[in-house]
């Protein structure tokens, strides 16, 4: 009784294992169904159904069984050219364009003759999906490419499909808030959220840390030249995309073929080569900004192993003027006005602290903290340089302009073997590395973003007979971005003795709004922070397994994906902040809130 009911219980695990949620067959090739007859409509058993890659070389093949069905699985995108051989029959030959993801159906019929003799089926095989309801569409090599794309994005090519738009401009990733839904491709397909589509790469899941579309810190993603092609799933796809309830990017990178290709380029653009502002005409901020790589892949060993790399890079620097807001001279010395402008009444008796100035008798002014002035003079520019802010006119405008300045790296890297008849392998691997400075604090530093963003994979497959093949995949995506302080002009921005504590440079000043605003609106000043306010570490290990087999005039799908999601958040505050209602509670340095920093100083790249 006890052997009996663990053979129940064994049986029960096994059937959980292939028929439970985890059902979803990774397959990012695409498969060539079909059916053999003859020409009075009979099915064809024992036929030999070989698809030849007309860019590598490389051929598989399988037999037709009893049914006459045939089932070819994982074919790289590509033209093929299909032959059909029977003992009995002409050879039948024609040649169908495979694209990524997809499940093409192609049925011929064969004519009684010699196998010597040839057939060539010069129509086309159809190019509508006839083995599933998915709605979907598919961006090739060639529209990749030629089309123009600024910046060379890619996945941007995917708002050509209906129901898919891009929702978020770049730029606005820097509000508060903003780098938290990542610095990557927003899009919305058929109205769902940016973190609820799936973007996968070769197989392997490349979502970025966010769980939304990858890309460089421009939001762009690179390597136009090594993308083969693309699909955009919009709705009605099958249980083997998993990972996701809105849309699924799907796209395979390209292998080396039999000839050596590739390409060298360079794009440029320069300010002389953008219009004027309508409300500035005549003026133009600096901008520059060069692109270039190259790309080529060949054969290693002809017909069996094959390798293709790319290569691009992104230098862009970028002019960005910026206003800010500061006390004036005679404000910082506690000389203020009303809010008609009219000179404040005189303060009565003496400051109630010995760290304030007093202030000659009969002078209308507020007292103010000897710590404030050492503060702010430290960590503001001394003198206005665009004119008073009315009516008080105790806050003046500052104007300056820095460089925005990006670097990119993109590289990915593809290897095919045909091992045998039965076993093929391929493996990639991409990374893309940018950063993004841009000035900050009255142009005295400058802060930005780190995103590195890498994903490999390697996938084996096996032949175990022409009525099932199994497919499997290992992969590995890391997605990094960290928020950090990038380098110092002012050594006021580094001095200790402004902290909160010792172990850390000036706090931040806010208002009663919080944020980067300070009482009555001026520009909140605050020390160098190398840590920044946020980094976040995601790796995910990603195991799929997928069995494709045929029964009679069935094709049958079972597999598995495993996950391992591993996440390091840090939400630093960094040097700590001080809250002030007004501009006399803080000349008179009496917050209403104070943040002390939460974690230790650290450097970019110890996290």
């Amino acid at each position: 009784m006890k052997s009996y009911a663990t053979k129940i219980l064994v049986l029960m695990w096994v059937i959980g294992l292939l028929f439970s949620v985890p059902l979803h067959a990774q397959v990012a090739g695409a498969t060539l169904t079909g059916t053999i007859t003859d020409a009075q409509g009979g099915v064809v058993a024992n036929a030999k159904v070989t698809a030849k890659n007309g860019a590598t070389g490389i051929t598989s093949e399988t037999t037709t069984n009893s049914t006459g069905n045939y089932n070819l699985v994982n074919l790289n995108p590509a033209e093929y050219a299909v032959s059909v051989t029977a003992t009995g029959f002409n050879t039948s030959t024609t040649k169908v364009t495979l694209t990524v993801g997809a499940q093409q159906q192609l049925s011929l019929a064969l004519k009684v003759g010699e196998m010597s003799q040839l057939v060539e089926v010069t129509g086309a095989a159809p190019v509508i999906e006839t083995e599933n309801a998915t709605l979907s569409g598919n961006v090739q090599s060639a529209q990749i490419v030629e089309l123009p794309l600024n910046g060379r994005d890619w996945a941007s090519l995917a708002t050509l499909e209906p129901g898919v738009v891009a929702v978020r401009v770049h730029e606005l990733v820097t509000q508060p808030g903003g780098n938290l839904r990542g610095l990557g491709n927003q899009m919305t397909i058929d109205g769902n959220r940016p973190t609820q589509n799936v973007y996968r790469l070769n197989g392997v899941i490349v979502n970025d840390y966010s769980n939304a579309g990858p890309g460089n810190v421009l939001g762009a993603s690179l390597g136009v030249d090594a993308i083969q092609e693309f699909s955009v799933l919009t709705a009605n796809y099958s249980a083997e995309y998993g990972f996701t309830s809105g849309g699924v990017i799907n796209a395979i990178t390209k292998s080396g073929t039999n000839q050596f290709h590739g390409s060298v380029y360079e794009f440029f653009r320069n300010k002389i080569f953008d219009s004027s502002n309508y409300l500035t005409p005549g003026q133009k901020p600096p901008f520059v900004r060069n692109q270039f790589g190259g790309s080529g892949g060949g054969p290693i060993f002809k017909n069996k192993l094959f390798v293709f790399a790319d290569y691009e890079g992104i230098r862009q620097r970028k002019g960005i003027p910026v206003t800010y807001k500061i006390l004036t001279p005679n404000a910082r010395l506690g000389i203020l006005n009303d809010p008609n402008g009219n000179a404040s009444p005189a303060l009565v008796g003496a400051c109630q602290f010995p760290n304030m100035t007093n202030l000659a008798p009969g002078q209308a002014s507020q007292c103010v903290d000897n710590f404030v002035t050492k503060y702010y003079n430290a960590l503001t520019p001394a003198n206005c340089n665009n004119g008073l802010i009315g009516p008080s006119n105790n806050i003046c405008n500052f104007v300056t302009a820095g460089d925005q300045a990006v670097n990119d790296d993109y590289g990915t890297i593809r290897v095919d073997y045909k091992l045998s008849d039965k076993d093929s392998i391929n493996s990639s691997f991409y990374r893309d590395y940018s950063d993004w400075a841009k000035p900050q604090n009255f142009n005295f530093e400058t802060t930005g973003y780190i995103l590195p963003n890498m994903s490999a994979a390697l996938e084996e497959n096996h032949v175990f007979s022409p009525a099932m093949v199994n497919s499997a995949r290992f992969g590995w995506t890391q997605s990094i971005v960290t928020n950090p302080g990038l380098s110092v002009f002012n050594q006021g921005l580094v001095d200790k003795s402004l902290g909160i504590t010792t172990a850390f440079n000036a706090p931040g000043v806010s208002g009663q709004g919080g944020g980067s605003a300070g009482p009555n609106g001026i520009t909140g000043p605050g020390g160098f922070s190398p840590q920044g306010g946020f980094s976040d570490w995601v790796q995910n290990y990603q195991f799929f397994d997928d069995l494709t087999r045929t029964v009679g005039k069935h094709t049958l799908k079972f597999g598995f994906e495993f996950i391992r999601n591993h996440t390091d958040l840090v939400n630093a505050n960094g040097n700590g902040s001080v809250g002030f209602g007004s501009i006399q509670s803080f000349l008179s340095n009496e917050p209403f809130t104070v943040r002390m920093p939460t974690d230790p100083p650290w450097t970019a790249g110890n996290t």
